[in-house]
């Protein structure tokens, strides 16, 4: 660290003075921050007449670190500025307890983060690994808000205003689509497609039944995983193949059909979904073989 001494002060010392170069280099910031907490009062340079440079002293340097504890608690440059200028001992103790309870939320959420994330990374490969693949399994109970007809979003302000709530609680929400038992019977090609959320993470989000919002209880399925991309309209043809298959070994659909995006990728022109795809069914027959 390049230092210089000023002019002689009273009582005979010299103290030393750092350029503020120095200084944020030393403290990881920059000579911008250094420049706002000048402004803001809490640090004073002394200028040298000849090269313009500023200086700061040491207690100048411990006053920075100080203000940088209060960013790494996540406080703003100006609010770090005002607990050092403004707060008394007994303000800061309070205003830090409402941080620590800002900082356990954080914390809450990227552990359920952590868990999401690595659910997902198994959910990708088991999709991958069974596109075309059948198997018997419980779908996960979940919660679901149908946001679009077909390819058309819903108008209304409400409608409106619901989705973007469960948009803001991505990762935990993903997208699907849902084919209405009646609709397949009858030779049909409508669906609804919407933003589902595993129960596990309901109360953690708050998300209730309710007119908008329907519970999807776990219930034994046939299960398998396809593909669609943007070149094709998502429709029930995607699904004739579960559909042969589940006749075939004499099952009988029990519900409506849910699936589930797992992930997104674009390949060439053309941007490619893969889904899970739970189809419900009564029981077991006994001569299915998967």
């Amino acid at each position: 660290m390049i230092n210089r001494t000023i002019p002689l002060q009273t009582g005979g010392v010299i103290p030393i003075k750092y350029k503020i170069g120095d200084v944020a280099k030393l403290l990881s910031i920059t000579p911008e921050a250094i420049r706002y907490y000048e402004d803001q009062g809490i640090i004073t340079s002394t200028r040298d007449e000849r090269s313009g440079y500023r200086y700061y002293g040491v207690w100048d340097i411990h006053v920075l670190i100080q203000s940088r504890i209060y960013r790494q608690y996540g406080y703003s440059l100006a609010e770090a500025a005002n607990l050092i200028n403004h707060c008394k001992i007994d303000d800061i103790a309070s205003i830090l307890s409402e941080k620590e309870a800002d900082i356990e939320k954080a914390i809450i959420w990227h552990m359920n983060l952590l868990k999401r994330i690595r659910q997902v990374q198994t959910i990708i490969t088991d999709t991958k690994n069974n596109l075309g693949k059948f198997r018997l399994e419980y779908r996960p109970p979940m919660y679901r808000l149908e946001t679009q007809d077909g390819y058309k979003l819903y108008s209304s302000p409400h409608k409106r205003a619901l989705t973007q709530s469960w948009i803001e609680k991505i990762p935990f929400v993903f997208p699907g689509a849902l084919f209405p038992k009646s609709e397949l019977e009858q030779g049909g090609t409508k669906f609804s497609f919407g933003l589902a959320v595993d129960e596990e993470y309901a109360n953690f989000l708050d998300i209730k039944p309710s007119e908008d919002v329907v519970f999807f209880p776990s219930r034994l399925c046939l299960y398998t995983a396809f593909q669609s991309h943007s070149g094709i309209v998502l429709s029930p043809r995607h699904l004739a193949p579960a559909i042969d298959y589940m006749h075939s070994q004499g099952m009988k659909l029990h519900g409506d059909i849910i699936s589930k995006i797992v992930m997104m990728c674009k390949i060439e022109n053309k941007y490619y979904n893969w889904h899970q795809l739970w189809l419900p069914i009564d029981s077991q027959p006994p001569q299915a073989s998967l």
